[in-house]
């Protein structure tokens, strides 16, 4: 008997013993029949397999994964306490621990993987290429860097890549407690402000960070586990994105499709929540910064419409999307309704919004790097 006359049920259960995804996708395309059982694969066997390939098709490793099954995790833990303890017990692991709980919870198809693929060089590629411009080499490399060739010349040492993979992964877990926040009639579940610290402590470590400062506490585990390998070699990514956040080039970068929607709020809370929220999709929100993304055909003839309206930067779905959202935020009542905030620090003593806001989260993280933390 032929391998491709056995049950479609038998030939469905390969993909469960083959090596990588490579393997899957070579046997898939040798014959119909094959085609047709292996699209019948689990979408945590997918993720499984994608894993094995591994950092050869999805780098940085395993930021690239961990980042494209976030959004699943989240939603697994978000509301319940005892998966939400397992979360950060996750973070507190390091980046590799929380990759772990991924392909533990998370899973991905085949539409999936090429939906990441296209994202690669759509949105990734681009915002690691401006994230360079910014704090990376071609920033450096501008002539007399030091003498006013740059508006903001400062030390920082950032790996653009990883960067954009830290803003990524934070709003895909989460971006759904800062949009619970915009109908808080709802009573939707959120992560809290401690959850969060915890994953900019431990997945985006930093050696500033070690040991933590008075009122920040930063346990001797994961990253920061006294003599291990990744303790000795400690990278600047806290710093590096505190300055990435704040800087003019990447304020500039968000400021003009938030103003193709509607001017800057008065109040500064709404002008937070509205910044934030428009980044709260995680890589889908990087679209916005980077290529325009032609899902229809009426994004199709807006492209076209470009020759007369050059100033314009969002496609049709996403001005409809944040005119949406922007007109949440008008709507929140400012007694009721505006985040509460919580004091970080014993010396420090910084008020950061109880509402997601990864500027201002990570800058408490690496703030014993001030005088004024200590």
């Amino acid at each position: 008997m032929r391998l491709t006359e056995l049950p479609v049920e038998l030939l469905a259960a390969l993909p469960s013993f083959i090596r990588n995804l490579e393997d899957y996708t070579n046997a898939a395309s040798s014959c119909r029949t094959l085609r047709i059982a292996f699209a019948l694969a689990a979408p945590n066997t997918i993720l499984r397999l994608a894993a094995s390939s591994a950092p050869t098709f999805f780098s940085p490793h395993p930021w690239f994964l961990v980042m494209a099954t976030a959004r699943q995790v989240s939603e697994w833990a978000i509301g319940s306490e005892s998966r939400t303890q397992e979360l950060r017990r996750a973070f507190q692991g390091g980046i590799s621990s929380l990759y772990d709980l991924c392909l533990h919870v998370g899973s991905l198809t085949m539409e999936d993987i090429r939906r990441l693929h296209l994202a690669r060089f759509s949105t990734i590629n681009p915002l690691a290429n401006k994230i360079d411009q910014m704090a990376g080499a071609q920033w450096y490399g501008a002539a007399n860097f030091w003498n006013g060739g740059v508006s903001e010349a400062w030390t920082v040492s950032c790996e653009p890549e990883r960067s954009v993979f830290h803003i990524m992964i934070y709003w895909e877990l989460f971006g759904s407690s800062l949009r619970a926040y915009l109908e808080p009639d709802l009573g939707l579940p959120k992560f809290d402000l401690l959850t969060r610290l915890d994953f900019i402590k431990y997945c985006i470590p930093d050696w500033i960070c070690d040991g933590g400062y008075p009122g920040l506490e930063v346990l001797p585990i994961g990253p920061y586990l006294p003599g291990s390998d990744t303790q000795k070699n400690l990278p600047a990514d806290q710093i590096a994105l505190q300055f990435i956040l704040g800087c003019g080039r990447w304020q500039r970068l968000w400021q003009k499709p938030m103003l193709e929607v509607g001017p800057n709020f008065a109040d500064e809370w709404r002008q937070a929540l509205w910044k934030n929220a428009c980044m709260s999709f995680g890589m889908e929100s990087m679209e916005i910064v980077t290529e325009m993304n032609v899902t229809s055909e009426v994004d199709s003839r807006y492209l076209a419409s470009q020759t007369v309206q050059p100033d314009r930067v969002l496609t049709p779905a996403w001005h409809q999307r944040l005119s949406q959202i922007r007109a949440q935020i008008e709507q929140l009542d400012a007694v009721q309704h505006r985040p509460r905030t919580t004091v970080v620090g014993t010396v420090l003593q910084h008020s950061v919004s109880d509402a997601p806001n990864l500027a201002e989260e990570t800058y408490v993280c690496m703030a014993a790097l001030w005088p004024g933390a200590m």
